[in-house]
């Protein structure tokens, strides 16, 4: 509390290890399909009950939005795993995944975790 503003402590009941890897896999996705020398945003918000973080990259975008979970996905977005691993472990801990072409160029990751009353501690 050095600067009088006290923030707090925010928890969620989340798998630690896949969350981690699914968040891992959208940022090495980003990097992997930026052009070098371009810049990655990653944004983290909280809202009363939910929490999220955006990634926004510089490439190509995606030839389709990954919104639908199919086994044929990887192949079409030519993404590899990690895009379909990230939505099923979303999904397992209800949240949102939502994906979109940025108008500038680029695309957006954006993916959003409910908070849980009963986990805030103080």
């Amino acid at each position: 509390n050095r600067h009088g503003w006290q923030q707090e402590a925010r928890l969620i009941n989340i798998d630690n290890n896949l969350m981690e890897q699914a968040i891992f896999n959208l940022i090495q996705n980003a990097i992997e399909v930026s052009p070098i020398n371009s810049t990655i945003h990653i944004h983290y918000w909280e809202k009363p009950q939910l929490i999220g973080l955006q990634i926004e990259d510089q490439g190509p975008g995606f030839s389709e939005t990954p919104q639908a979970e199919t086994s044929q996905m990887h192949k079409k977005l030519n993404c590899g795993l990690g895009i379909p691993f990230a939505q099923k472990v979303v999904k397992q801990h209800q949240g949102d995944l939502i994906f979109e072409n940025i108008p500038e160029g680029g695309a957006r990751v954006s993916l959003t975790l409910h908070l849980d009353k009963t986990l805030t501690r103080q």
